[in-house]
């Protein structure tokens, strides 16, 4: 739409003082934000990023490039009580790009329950869009007005951190604005999608806490299924004019030479077929 290239100027706000760190997130609640975290859920945040519109967004490191902690053990945990002070605001929502990443790692991770889920980009985009690729570059490649970014997952600087944190907040959104802001859905999708958001939190919690699992009967479904998909598949092939192989023909072509003449019936191919038959299966 310009003559040159003509990108919007975003701002990652970062190496502030633990004071003014706590006294700036606390500012933001009530607040539209954009957020998004990097780290995992066995090791727990290494930083995360708080953005109140597509162009700024306020860095929350809590461990160096090399690893070693950012703060000192008091500031460590007067920032971290901001940060939970925030995500558990339901007034205050939270955007992100595959929440219930966040949601599980803030869990698992610091025993965090992130409340107020204002949006997820990943999901809308799929509503818009299901046969699309869903990762955020992709998305922010379409709707939005962000070079590539992703190779800031490298970054070896504490600036290109921040930045890179940053604008994967930014960025989520810019493009929650511009998928709901450019009639990319209908009143069904939206409707569906609100839905989609709802099971976010009890998805999290089920994932949390596990639940009761039956491997037997499980089992037992899976082998019920796979037989009634290859009666129905045997139904396909008759109607579709499509012979049927022997019985002999597949213990030759799958079940090992020692063993062929130990096969009787059908049930016995899978228990007597070569290891390169079953790792294909």
């Amino acid at each position: 739409k310009s003559p040159a290239l003509d990108l919007p100027e975003r701002h990652a706000e970062w190496g502030l003082e633990a004071a003014e760190l706590c006294a700036r997130l606390g500012a933001l609640r009530g607040k539209r934000l954009g957020f998004d975290i990097e780290g995992y859920p066995t090791t727990g945040m290494t930083d995360c990023s708080f953005a109140d519109s597509p162009t700024h967004a306020l860095w929350v490191p809590f461990r160096r490039v090399d690893g070693s902690p950012w703060w000192s053990p008091s500031d460590a945990e007067q920032i971290m009580a901001a940060v939970t002070n925030l995500l558990q605001d339901e007034g205050t929502p939270k955007v992100m790009h595959n929440a219930l990443y966040e949601l599980f790692a803030l869990k698992w991770g610091h025993g965090i329950e992130l409340r107020g889920i204002g949006g997820d980009t990943m999901l809308l985009w799929h509503e818009a869009y299901c046969e699309m690729d869903k990762a955020l570059e992709v998305v922010a490649s379409i709707v939005g007005r962000q070079p590539y970014w992703k190779f800031g997952r490298h970054a070896q600087t504490e600036e290109e951190r921040a930045r890179y944190n940053c604008i994967d907040s930014m960025v989520t959104l810019e493009v929650e604005q511009a998928l709901l802001g450019g009639g990319h859905l209908t009143p069904g999708q939206l409707a569906h999608y609100q839905h989609r958001l709802a099971l976010l939190a009890p998805t999290a919690w089920q994932m949390a806490r596990g639940f009761r699992f039956d491997q037997e009967a499980r089992a037992q479904r899976v082998a019920e299924l796979r037989r009634n998909v290859y009666a129905l598949q045997g139904e396909l092939d008759e109607a579709a004019g499509v012979v049927a192989p022997a019985l002999a023909d597949v213990v030759a072509a799958v079940c090992n030479k020692n063993k062929v003449k130990l096969v009787a019936g059908w049930s016995d191919v899978a228990t007597y077929a070569n290891k390169k038959w079953r790792e294909e299966a």
